[in-house]
């Protein structure tokens, strides 16, 4: 999928869950590999290549420390010894964070975790209906009263 395929999707309504890849790291000092987020948002910045891709993970902050890698500089022990969930800029952090993806290469940062929502969300595209995704899934409720 690439950043623009990842665009159209969270446009039509869709909130990926994604777990992301080792070459996060090289990137982003917040996420590890094996963490997982919600993808909320994606946005062209402006004149530029690239997708702005904006996640969510305070649903998965027990998921997520449990994967923290102890990488963060603790000037008591002068060591990389500490995990995010430890330092001081974790009181700050509201469990939001962006980043940037090419728009039309394939996303290398993370992957979609493969869910029942995301299943759902392909019948949807494959109904053809021109109607956003929330109302689908209405009709399909209310279908079951």
């Amino acid at each position: 999928m690439t950043g623009k395929e990842l665009r159209e999707l969270v446009n039509k309504g869709m909130n990926p869950i994604v777990e992301f890849t080792e070459s996060v790291e090289e990137i982003e000092e917040r996420f590890d590999k094996g963490m997982r987020a919600y993808v909320t948002k994606v946005s062209y910045p402006d004149n530029s290549d690239c997708v702005e891709v904006t996640f969510e993970e305070r649903d998965f902050s027990e998921y997520n420390k449990n994967i923290e890698k102890p990488n963060w500089y603790n000037n008591d022990t002068e060591k990389y010894d500490l995990k995010f969930s430890e330092t001081k800029n974790a009181l700050n952090y509201k469990g939001v964070i962006s980043f940037y993806e090419m728009e039309n290469e394939e996303l290398c940062n993370f992957q979609i975790v493969e869910n029942k929502s995301l299943k759902l969300f392909s019948e949807y595209q494959n109904s053809n209906e021109q109607i956003l995704y929330v109302k689908w899934l209405e009709n399909i409720v209310l279908g079951l009263k």
